[in-house]
């Protein structure tokens, strides 16, 4: 919600966002054998990029479904994100379960400091709780993307979202944050770390709607 002037003197502008009530089934989305097959691997840094509106927190909740849903998986999956958009009511993990957090609502340090303590703060949370997953909603600052990249970098595997196309211009988005002098460190640690990236964009369908690609 923005408040501003509109015609007619001031007011407020609403941005909505519509999602289904459970994470899309996967085999859905048209995802291809090659992505399915790396999204679990043992530890590192999987990123799911596109522009806004792309699918992308659609396409990582139903990956997360994906894991949980095998029988033997065994996932303790701790989520951080600002707002949290997908929840996982009513679906069967039968070995699994999803623990999600609001940063900044449900957790948040005692001594403020504003969001990029919150993040940080959310990730020493994160790596006292041993989980297998660690998913944090969206990589889109310095303190987020900090927080992906400690946190792979101690034997976890990390889910998160960029606003990013392709794997070069994603890796130059994560770098850039950083002041100059820790560039070349931080761009050592995501390579060392990272496993996956995968764009989507939604293309228009011939007869209306639209088509993950």
């Amino acid at each position: 919600v923005t408040g501003g002037r509109m015609v007619g003197g001031t007011g407020f502008q609403l941005t909505i966002r519509t999602l289904p009530t459970q994470p899309i089934e996967i085999g859905l989305l048209g995802i291809e054998p090659g992505i399915l097959a790396n999204l679990r691997p043992a530890q590192g840094l999987n990123l799911i990029t596109g522009p806004t509106g792309s699918g992308k927190s659609t396409l990582l909740a139903s990956a997360v479904r994906f894991v949980c849903e095998r029988p033997e998986a065994n996932e303790k999956i701790v989520e951080y994100s600002k707002p949290i958009e997908y929840v996982y009511d009513g679906l069967d993990f039968p070995t699994s379960f999803v623990f999600q957090t609001d940063v900044g609502r449900h957790l948040r340090p005692r001594s403020g400091g504003g969001e990029d303590s919150e993040w940080a703060y959310a990730i020493r949370n994160a790596l006292r709780r041993k989980p297998s997953i660690i998913l944090l909603g969206e990589a889109r600052d310095r303190a987020t993307i900090q927080g992906c990249v400690e946190a792979a970098l101690t034997g976890h595997l990390v889910m998160s979202t960029m606003h990013t196309i392709g794997v070069p211009e994603t890796v130059r988005r994560a770098v850039m944050p950083f002041p100059g002098g820790e560039r070349r460190g931080i761009a050592v640690d995501l390579l060392e770390c990272l496993n996956l990236v995968v764009t989507q964009l939604l293309l228009p369908r011939r007869g209306g709607g639209k088509v993950g690609c």
